[in-house]
């Protein structure tokens, strides 16, 4: 492990890459779900929800993807870049099989899948480039 990093005068270890994105999931999780609530809420009060429900939850995960990439940076302590990718590609994994367990539902067709699965670990090393807390 490395102590390299201080904090108030004191060598700290660094978390290592798995637990960093494991814990920038679980956080991307709740605020993916808060996010989505809040949106829902917007889009029910709009006459018409379902123009919105597309550009919402693209932009939603455009937005959470980001976040995973910071959350990943801060949760590691350095290595932006490399963290962010990893968080991103878990969190494409958690976005996939929700996607694939939910396929019979009902939902607006959103053409481009792959091409927002490819998206979102880019999103997330890009989060990770600007969380990244390393001097």
């Amino acid at each position: 492990m490395n102590t390299n990093v201080t904090r108030f005068g004191r060598p700290r270890r660094r978390r290592s890459l798995l637990v960093s994105a494991a814990c920038s999931l679980a956080f991307t999780v709740v605020f993916s779900a808060l996010l989505l609530l809040g949106l829902a809420f917007v889009a029910y009060r709009n006459d018409d929800p379902t123009k919105l429900l597309v550009p919402f939850a693209v932009g939603a995960l455009a937005l959470a993807s980001f976040v995973c990439g910071i959350a990943g940076a801060k949760f590691r302590g350095g290595q932006g870049l490399v963290v962010g990718a990893l968080s991103g590609a878990f969190f494409t994994l958690a976005v996939a099989l929700l996607s694939f367990a939910f396929e019979g539902v009902s939902a607006p067709e959103i053409e481009k899948n792959y091409l927002l699965y490819a998206a979102i670990p880019l999103l997330a090393a890009f989060g990770g480039i600007v969380g990244n807390t390393r001097k």
